[in-house]
C-alpha cells in the first residue's frame, strides 16, 4: 500500500485531512462491517469509474481528485516500475 494524497478539503477554517491510499494484489475478504453500515463493492474500469463520479450533480471532489490524479500521473509512473 502507497500513501497516495492527503488533501486538506477545507484550509482556511479547518485542519480536517484526508488521506487516499494506493491499494495492489487486495483479495476479497468478509466485511467487518458496524451493524448499521452498509458498503457494496462495484468492480469498473477506471474510465468508468471516471464517468460514474462526475455523472452526479454532486460529485464526491476526493473521489473525482484520486480517480484523476490516477489516470494522469501516477498510472503512467507506476506502470513503468511494473507495480500495477
Amino acid at each position: 500500500m502507497y500513501s497516495y494524497l492527503t488533501q486538506n478539503p477545507s484550509p482556511g477554517y479547518s485542519t480536517e485531512r484526508i488521506s487516499i491510499y494506493l491499494a495492489f494484489n487486495l483479495e476479497k475478504s468478509l466485511q467487518n462491517l458496524d451493524e448499521d453500515e452498509e458498503i457494496e463493492l462495484l468492480e469498473m474500469d477506471l474510465d468508468e469509474a471516471i464517468r460514474e463520479v462526475m455523472s452526479t450533480d454532486e460529485a464526491d471532489g476526493k473521489t473525482l481528485l484520486a480517480l484523476l490524479l490516477y489516470k494522469y500521473y501516477y498510472r503512467e509512473k507506476l506502470d513503468s516500475r511494473k507495480c500495477v
